[in-house]
C-alpha cells in the first residue's frame, strides 16, 4: 500500500517502516495512493 505522507510528522524506523507518534488515530482513508503486491 502506498500512502501519501506529506505533511505528517513521521519518524523513520528500519527500512520501509515509519512511526507516527501520536495519541490520536491516524486517518489514512484520503491518503491511500495505490495498493497491490510489493517486491518485499
Amino acid at each position: 500500500m502506498e500512502i501519501d505522507v506529506s505533511g505528517l510528522n513521521l519518524i523513520k524506523g528500519r527500512e520501509h517502516v515509519f512511526a507516527h507518534l501520536s495519541d490520536d488515530a491516524l486517518d489514512i482513508a484520503s491518503r491511500i495512493v495505490r495498493s497491490g503486491k510489493t517486491p518485499f
